[in-house]
């Protein structure tokens, strides 16, 4: 498994063959023209953007959590007011 700093670095078949075979499919998003897939990997997330015009991948980025929670997550949806 792959540290973080280590995924980002590795080449984009790499990146590929960890993130399908040893990631955990989490969730989708849209984002433009773009859908973005998280995979749980080694105890961050893998970013997976797919154009789907062209029917491809065009990159992988692995975020921590707390990125991830910081980019995903609308605390106004969380945040209660008493």
């Amino acid at each position: 498994m792959l540290t973080i700093e280590d995924f980002n670095r590795s080449s984009f078949d790499i990146q590929r063959e960890q993130t399908f075979e040893y990631g955990e499919f989490f969730d989708v998003n849209s984002s433009r023209d773009r859908l973005i897939s998280l995979y749980y990997y080694n105890e961050y997330l893998v970013e997976v953007y797919f154009n789907p015009y062209i029917n491809e991948v065009e990159k992988f980025l692995a975020l921590s959590i707390f990125e991830a929670a910081d980019k995903y997550i609308d605390l106004s949806e969380i945040l209660v007011e008493v």
